[in-house]
């Protein structure tokens, strides 16, 4: 299970600069929600990323989302040979 931080995380540094993630639903339907990915360094978003997630195979609350690592995997579009996970994206793995 990937566990994800809503709100903002501060990952560390690249090239000096310091990273950070946030992890937000900034929208729903009835069957899903959207979660959106920015990291940001020193004020400067460099990456960008928005996935629908299907209400049935996900939990969340305020604090947290959890998703299937084949459900992330997919969404990412990592095939299963080069499956990893990031730490900055980990909090956490619950059984």
């Amino acid at each position: 299970m990937i566990i994800l931080r809503l709100g903002e995380t501060k990952v560390g540094t690249l090239h000096d600069a310091e990273v950070v993630t946030y992890h937000n639903i900034d929208r729903g339907t009835e069957k899903a929600i959207h979660l959106s990915v920015r990291k940001v360094a020193d004020g400067m978003e460099i990456g960008k990323w928005d996935y629908w997630l299907p209400k049935s195979q996900i939990t969340y609350d305020q604090d947290k989302i959890e998703i299937p690592e084949w459900l992330w995997a997919e969404r990412r579009g990592i095939p299963d040979l080069f499956r990893f996970r990031y730490p900055d994206d980990l909090i956490e793995d619950l059984k």
